[in-house]
């Protein structure tokens, strides 16, 4: 996958909006400490799975609600800094880093939390909330990871990169 700039900690505690009685649409990123070149879509995969995906940190709305909202919008960002390559790139780079690594993550967030806690009446119900939550997160990601392989079954050329 091609390299961009990335902040390396992209996420809803590093984005501000000016707040006041004056409308604003401007947002500013702060906390620049890991910027670096990275794969393309490591910035925005980051984001979606902070604000969405993570349950603990949910804060926008469900993931494929906020993936609808927010891929169409980054992609749109890409082309207006001067993306002219195929748009198929940067939608598998995304789906592909969230659907692989956020597999296992979630499994791991599962073990290490819920499941390591002794089952009492109290944690039963938490217990049933956290599993129907991942659940439906895998399925989230499992279709993400369709996606991204029927990308790279209609556009070969992704396979060679």
């Amino acid at each position: 996958m091609p390299s961009s700039l990335c902040h390396g900690d992209f996420n809803y505690t590093n984005l501000f909006a000016p707040q006041g009685s004056v409308p604003d649409d401007r947002t500013f990123v702060v906390d620049w400490q890991y910027a670096g070149w990275r794969q393309i879509g490591s910035d925005i995969t980051g984001l979606i799975a902070d604000c969405s995906v993570a349950v603990a940190r949910r804060k926008a709305a469900e993931p494929e609600e906020f993936l609808a909202l927010v891929l169409p919008a980054w992609l749109e960002g890409l082309r207006e800094a001067g993306w002219n390559a195929d748009p198929a790139v940067p939608r598998f780079a995304c789906l592909a880093r969230l659907a692989l690594p956020w597999t296992f993550n979630l499994l791991q967030g599962l073990n290490g939390g819920v499941l390591s806690k002794p089952l009492t009446p109290e944690t039963k119900a938490g217990l049933e909330e956290k599993l129907e939550q991942y659940v439906r997160n895998q399925q989230f990601l499992l279709t993400l990871a369709d996606e991204a392989g029927r990308i790279l079954d209609r556009d070969s050329h992704l396979r060679h990169r």
